[in-house]
């Protein structure tokens, strides 16, 4: 009979375990523009600030170059942006001032630039 309630105790904890992680893998993300930015200004205050990588932050900056679906702020600064905003990124010209939010990626050692990803863009406060 002890054995019997071992097995039932080791198979209830598995079927919870494993609601847990479905329920965790399949949790819908939230988007970008519902996030709140831990850094907001521009690009000269944000490479001297300490910034976590993956964090939310919303830039206002000058474009240097636009490559396909990738734009460059400052000469420092790979922005890639959703599929869904390829609308108004497409107006976007080189020299155009921009207002946007994205996800801090990280720095590029190799290209020696900043990575945003995700980004949106914003109405100019």
């Amino acid at each position: 009979m002890k054995n019997y309630k071992w097995t039932l105790l080791t198979v209830g904890f598995f079927l919870v375990s494993l609601l847990f992680l479905i329920n965790f893998a399949y949790k819908k993300e939230v988007p970008v523009s519902e996030k709140v930015a831990v850094f907001s200004g521009e690009v000269s205050s944000f490479i001297n600030a300490n910034i976590v990588e993956n964090s939310v932050v919303v830039l206002k900056a000058s474009v240097t170059a636009v490559r396909g679906k990738e734009l460059e702020l400052e000469s420092v600064i790979s922005v890639q942006y959703l599929e869904s905003e390829s609308q108004s990124f497409s107006n976007i010209k080189k020299g155009d001032l921009v207002f946007l939010k994205g996800i801090y990626l990280g720095y590029d050692d190799l290209f020696e630039e900043y990575k945003l990803i995700n980004c949106i863009l914003l109405d100019d406060e």
